[in-house]
């Protein structure tokens, strides 16, 4: 139970921590542009503030923190 737990966890963490990088690349590509990362957080921020960084990051929580709950507990076996 404990590493189920910990998966979840763990899916959870890397998924909010990684999601803003996600969300700058796919600006880029609907865009089709060659602006940096530089430029795009901060047109995000000023539209958006800090939340905007998250905007959408239910779905990805939804799938990855069952995902990796039952991986991890499945390794246990």
């Amino acid at each position: 139970m404990i590493s189920i737990v910990a998966g979840g966890v763990a899916g959870a963490v890397e998924t909010t921590l990684s999601y803003p990088l996600d969300l700058v690349k796919t600006r880029q590509q609907q865009k089709n542009s060659n602006q940096s990362l530089s430029r795009i957080v901060p047109d995000i921020l000023r539209e958006r503030g800090l939340r905007g960084l998250y905007v959408g990051l239910t779905a990805p929580l939804v799938s990855e923190v069952p995902r990796r709950a039952l991986k991890f507990g499945a390794n246990l076996c």
